[in-house]
């Protein structure tokens, strides 16, 4: 057995801690956008640790039981299958797809995200008694001498559902390219390209480990560029603005969720400005965004100016 480079990957997860803090610091709208990119940093922060983890397991398994390797090994799978699933819904809701079609059409979509998802769960699962009531290996196995083996033409069909739920999300940003800028276009495409890239290093060079760093990379351009919540906020008051009402308000209804809407309507904003100064008048907007905030903690709270 070589030993292994983790040292990426290592390095992929002092990119990801900061990152996922970052997220939590900032007020983001709750859309699919935003949900899908923070699992996006948590399962790939995951899936990081669990190939460490395996990783270290594969130089020295020692102080492993066969058991433990099989599961980290699991782990490392699921997580990792589980980004290309969590990039296509990504790409989706860059372009609020769900919302723009119809929904028995809608119904469609979900299973054709869905399905091939829970197939790959199977897949990975079943990898254990395949192995030990069948001798048929399928993703991957582990040997009594606790080593890891790639699996027959399941392991190869595995990266046939990466490229299917690639093709998903690159059909859908292409239909609604319209919608995006060119550069968003280009930083989500680069995902592909990194993840391409590592995994031709992964099979070509399999004891240096760069597929996660690769996707890391990508989903930092992912945050620097396209994740940008500020554009859903209002200065003064931090509450949500009137493009963050319109986009929840579009796809409350177009989902046929129900909601309710409260409106407070401030008079005489003109007179207190004039009056008492426009410092004055920002300070007291401050203070209704945070009397409204924690009045109403589980709902959203806009600030619409016209």
């Amino acid at each position: 057995m070589f030993p292994l480079n983790i040292n990426y990957d290592i390095a992929a997860l002092f990119i990801f801690i900061p990152l996922i803090i970052s997220h939590f610091q900032k007020k983001n709208l709750p859309i699919v956008q935003n949900k899908a990119i923070l699992a996006f940093l948590i399962v790939a922060f995951a899936a990081t640790v669990f190939d460490i983890v395996s990783s270290l397991i594969q130089m020295d398994s020692t102080n492993w039981t066969l058991w433990s390797v099989w599961l980290f090994n699991i782990l490392c799978y699921i997580a990792t299958n589980t980004l290309s699933y969590i990039y296509a819904i990504y790409c989706g809701s860059l372009v609020s797809f769900e919302d723009t079609i119809s929904h028995k059409y809608n119904k469609i979509y979900r299973a054709l995200i869905i399905i091939p998802f829970v197939l790959q769960m199977i897949i990975i699962f079943a990898s254990v008694p395949s192995y030990y009531f069948f001798d048929k290996p399928l993703l991957f196995y582990i040997d009594s001498s606790k080593s890891y083996h790639r699996g027959g033409i399941f392991f190869y069909i595995n990266y046939g559902f990466v490229i299917y739920y690639t093709i998903v999300a690159t059909t859908v940003l292409l239909k609604r390219r319209k919608d995006l800028k060119i550069s968003t276009l280009l930083v989500v495409f680069c995902y592909i390209f990194f993840m391409i890239l590592g995994v031709i290093i992964q099979l070509l060079v399999p004891n240096l480990l760069v597929q996660n760093f690769g996707i890391c990379v990508a989903i930092v351009m992912f945050s620097a560029f396209i994740q940008k919540p500020e554009e859903f906020l209002e200065g003064v008051t931090n509450l949500y603005n009137q493009t963050a009402f319109i986009k929840m308000t579009r796809h409350y209804i177009k989902q046929n969720e129900k909601f309710l809407v409260i409106s407070i309507i401030l008079d005489d904003t003109l007179f207190i400005s004039n009056a008492f100064g426009i410092n004055q008048m920002n300070s007291f907007l401050k203070k209704v965004g945070q009397f409204l905030a924690l009045t109403f903690p589980h709902s959203e709270q806009y600030h619409l100016s016209q």
